[in-house]
């Protein structure tokens, strides 16, 4: 698992970028820019977490209760779901944490068997 709070940062994540170049559109998009899209993520307080199969639901529970149940947010109460990657490989997920607009983003492959994702549907 990966927690990404700096768009700069994306390069640093263990993915193809087949996936990379569609997930950085994805993040970009609603502002404008990439510019305007680091800002606003320091600015309010956006950040993604990163998933893979290696990270079970015991490791994801812990994280989720000690950063204030953002993947239960995602599972409940996401926005916008999109498929993204060769093949449409990942999810990309994204709940509204705030009246603020902070927001967490999951990208995960979409066959994860994590129950965070299981109830996610397009």
């Amino acid at each position: 698992m990966e927690i990404i709070h700096d768009l700069r940062r994306l390069t640093s994540l263990p993915i193809k970028e087949s996936i990379r170049v569609p997930l950085l559109q994805h993040l970009t998009e609603p502002f404008g820019s990439v510019f305007n899209a680091i800002e606003c993520w320091e600015e309010i307080g956006c950040f993604l977490v990163y998933i893979d199969h290696c990270d079970g639901d015991r490791a994801l529970n812990v994280f989720d209760q000690a950063h204030n149940y953002c993947l239960t947010a995602i599972k409940n109460h996401h926005e916008y779901v999109v498929k993204i990657g060769e093949n449409n490989s990942h999810l990309l997920v994204l709940a509204i944490l705030h009246d603020s607009g902070s927001g967490v983003y999951l990208l995960a492959p979409i066959d994860h068997p994590s129950r965070y994702l299981k109830s996610i549907t397009i």
